[in-house]
């Protein structure tokens, strides 16, 4: 019953971020799509793989705030990657007393949060936050068949994209199925070459068991190992994926939040329960349940921070590539 319940915790944390009812039905909206899909354009900002920083922190709390929003930001939700390079520029600037007692000798600050131009920001870090989850190597659970690619990607020049010159060079995509169950094993894609400017297009294949939607991986030149980059719906029995470079591989995403009952809330319609099962077997059987989902009522009122990369002096720095 513990461990069921932590995995069903761990699920919902996960999901209150991640939640895509669009690539799988059964789950609910996150709170990072439901700021992308209703939200003003101004209220997504794009890192491009630059670490998340006070200043452009404090840009965000200006969108929240000011027209048409008219926000009064209070939280931050980030990985614990992007809080620890937000926090490290606050501690040569502070002055500290060492501490008295049974820590006497240890000296340092612990960074909460800061006080912006709209007010006082909690700061979040959460492990359940993360920069792209790596490539899987094999099946997970009872998820869909593998899928298959029709040929190989192809580059073409397009207007909307925002490969760079900096980005040119030789890429590979990985693919699974993904369903309520789980996910499949993986498919990957020849190598294609990129150049300033180009999309890339591919055609997914349905396997024996579809899955409901894709998690697509990629690997950039140079790179050790595919990182994640973007889930997208099935569309029928083949599937085009576009990539224009919007979504960076080994970055991860935030949101400041006017966190009260105004903008938003988690509407519960029955608590968590445990129901039991009739005893047919020397088994002892179990529901275990929770009804609800999340609820963003005013969009404009928080902001998506995306493609947030790692700051160059960090041990992971670099980590996009």
């Amino acid at each position: 019953t513990i461990n069921r319940t932590m995995q069903l915790l761990r699920i919902i944390e996960s999901k209150l971020f991640y939640g895509d009812s669009t690539v799988v039905p059964q789950e609910w909206d996150g709170y990072f799509k439901m700021i992308a899909d209703n939200a003003p354009a101004t209220n997504v900002v794009d890192l491009r793989g630059a670490p998340l920083t006070e200043d452009k922190l404090n840009d965000a709390c200006l969108i929240a705030k000011t027209g048409p929003n008219y926000g009064t930001p209070t939280d931050l939700y980030c990985s614990d990657a992007a809080y620890s390079d937000l926090v490290k520029p606050f501690y040569d600037r502070q002055r500290v007393m060492p501490l008295p007692g049974p820590n006497s000798g240890m000296v340092g600050l612990s960074i909460n949060g800061f006080h912006s131009m709209s007010g006082p920001i909690r700061f979040n870090p959460d492990v359940f936050v993360h920069e792209g989850a790596d490539l899987p190597g094999a099946a997970a659970g009872s998820g869909p068949s593998t899928p298959s690619i029709s040929g190989a990607p192809a580059a073409a020049p397009d207007a909307a994209s925002k490969f760079i010159a900096g980005d040119a060079g030789s890429y590979q995509y990985a693919v699974c199925a993904v369903n309520y169950s789980g996910r499949s094993a993986q498919v990957t894609t020849a190598a294609v070459t990129v150049a300033a400017g180009d999309k890339v297009t591919f055609t997914i294949l349905d396997g024996g068991t579809p899955g409901k939607g894709y998690i697509v991986y990629r690997k950039n030149p140079g790179a050790s190992v595919a990182r994640e980059i973007k889930r997208i719906p099935r569309s029928g029995a083949s599937t085009v994926f576009t990539d224009l470079n919007l979504d960076l591989p080994g970055t991860s995403k935030a949101a400041l939040f006017q966190q009260n009952a105004e903008n938003m809330s988690f509407k519960q319609l029955s608590p968590f329960i445990k129901v039991p099962r009739a005893t047919d077997a020397l088994a002892i059987r179990w529901f275990q349940v929770l009804y609800g989902a999340p609820a963003l009522y005013t969009a404009g009122k928080n902001v998506l921070f995306k493609n947030i990369g790692r700051a160059q002096n960090s041990l992971t720095a670099g980590v996009v590539k």
